[in-house]
């Protein structure tokens, strides 16, 4: 019988596992579950990792999900955000406002950031105390998600249009932060680093800017994902049918998909690249019920992982007043109809 850990590799590296893997890759909607504030826990490695140990104990899912939250590396350079009772944060006030501020902004040095201190001993806890059984799944926005929170996303939007050499520096400046802050996590020995690259999406950006400014440089992060070991897992929200095969010729080993997108077809696109998604998260996991959670959960399995390579996972962040009943529901489905070969 394989292992949870041995599921989702297997579907990650192209293959079929004996049954589909599933990932609840949203630990804001883990820590809110069991009433731990956010604003906090992202500085307490500690209690970080025994509310994956609780969730792990109490759901089974495959994977456990450190992560780095998406405030962490912007707020390093001065971007500051206002913290909702409920939902995720929102940005203020960006670090910079201006091109000639990011001359102005030093390297990322880790040691110097609790958060992101905090995140590498989780991550290290997860590795040592259940990397044998369970993938260690880390998950954090992606430079180019960070550059758009660094700047406005709005700012970014005209400056790809007006200062094209801004850009590339910022992007530059941006994979440079975002490999000091997350290295020392990939030296630990995880199994899958899953990155957003959300300011590239067909929703904001035509497929042309998408190719030009953003995928030279999610390739160069997949190469380097690989080559410190770990399966890289890529995500970019809204529908991306018109990119996605961009994004397979990144060399991800997933493809993270929102719920908007047909994972039919997105499977005749990207081959044996894996499939990662694509349950709604407002739609099905907030607002449905538990029966309409394994109803969508049967339909991603037998649309996006007839053949394999596959993953079950929401389709992008989980809201953290999602009802608990319906991720079971969506871990369930596939310990009872997730076995190969898939039944319609």
């Amino acid at each position: 019988m394989e292992s949870s850990k041995e599921l989702i590799l297997l579907a990650l590296s192209g293959k079929k596992p004996e049954r589909v893997p599933v990932a609840i890759v949203s630990s804001a909607w883990v820590f809110s579950s069991y009433g731990i504030d956010l604003s906090a826990a992202y500085q307490n490695a500690g209690l970080m990792t025994e509310t994956w140990q609780k969730f792990d104990s109490e759901y089974g899912a495959d994977a456990v999900v450190p992560s780095l939250s998406s405030t962490v590396i912007p707020s390093y350079y001065g971007t500051t955000w206002k913290f909702p009772a409920i939902g995720f944060p929102l940005l203020q006030k960006p670090a910079i406002s201006d091109p000639s501020e990011l001359d102005k902004l030093e390297d990322l040095d880790p040691r110097k950031d609790k958060s992101i201190q905090a995140s590498t001993l989780h991550a290290k806890q997860l590795v040592e105390g259940m990397g044998d059984k369970r993938a260690v799944w880390y998950m954090t926005t992606g430079p180019l998600s960070n550059a758009a929170r660094i700047v406005e996303t709005e700012f970014l939007m005209e400056c790809m249009i007006e200062d094209t050499d801004f850009v590339e520096e910022l992007f530059k400046f941006s994979m440079d932060s975002f490999k000091a802050a997350v290295e020392p996590v990939l030296e630990l020995g995880i199994d899958v680093l899953d990155f957003s690259s959300s300011p590239g999406s067909p929703d904001l950006i035509s497929p042309r800017m998408y190719r030009e400014f953003f995928w030279p440089f999610d390739k160069a992060l997949v190469d380097w994902i690989h080559k410190k070991g770990a399966k890289a897992v890529f995500h970019i929200c809204g529908n991306t049918m018109p990119i996605i095969e961009d994004m397979a010729n990144t060399g991800a080993d997933g493809i993270s998909i929102d719920s908007m997108v047909d994972m039919s077809a997105a499977r005749k696109v990207i081959g044996n690249t894996a499939l990662v998604g694509n349950i709604d998260p407002a739609g099905v996991l907030m607002n449905g019920t538990p029966e309409m959670v394994e109803k969508a959960s049967l339909e991603a399995m037998n649309s996006g992982g007839v053949d394999g390579a596959f993953v079950l996972a929401p389709g992008c962040d989980v809201p953290p007043t999602c009802p608990s009943d319906n991720i079971k529901a969506m871990i369930d489905s596939v310990k009872s109809h997730g076995k190969y070969p898939l039944t319609t």
